[in-house]
């Protein structure tokens, strides 16, 4: 019975994990208000080393208010195939990145998760007042 839990147990993990692994991730993971960070999609290998494709930041088909794009690299591998999205966003929250098209191929649909670093769950407070100066009279 333990065996086949562990079996089991051993099964249904790998499966997750690989499931994880198939997706986009963010470096670093947690992007902040502000922070530059890199979204990469794993995609399909090509059938040849065709070489990457590089979109600079002076494209004006990818300029909205709220990101800010540095760079999008398309890396053909026969190994597998990359999108490389380096932004920097201006707004919390969920954020849908424009279509990119590049190298052919379009690519939509894609989300980052954007955090802040002040709490909006509560209300902003000011600090106490500092405390008097223990010396008087210096001069």
């Amino acid at each position: 019975m333990k065996k086949r839990l562990a079996l089991t147990l051993f099964v249904l993990t790998s499966a997750l994990c690989y499931a994880q692994n198939n997706g986009a991730w963010l470096i670093p993971r947690i992007v902040y208000v502000g922070d530059t960070a890199m979204l990469i999609l794993p995609l399909p290998p090509a059938p040849s080393d065709a070489g990457d494709i590089v979109i600079g930041a002076q494209s004006k088909d990818l300029s909205t208010e709220n990101i800010e794009f540095h760079r999008i690299t398309l890396e053909r591998r026969v190994s597998g195939n990359r999108l490389l999205v380096e932004f920097t966003a201006f707004m919390p929250g969920t954020i849908e990145l424009p279509i990119i098209e590049i190298g052919g191929e379009s690519f939509s649909g894609l989300t980052v998760t954007i955090s802040s670093i002040v709490d909006t769950s509560r209300a902003p407070e000011l600090s106490e007042p500092p405390l008097p100066s223990l010396c008087r009279g210096q001069r």
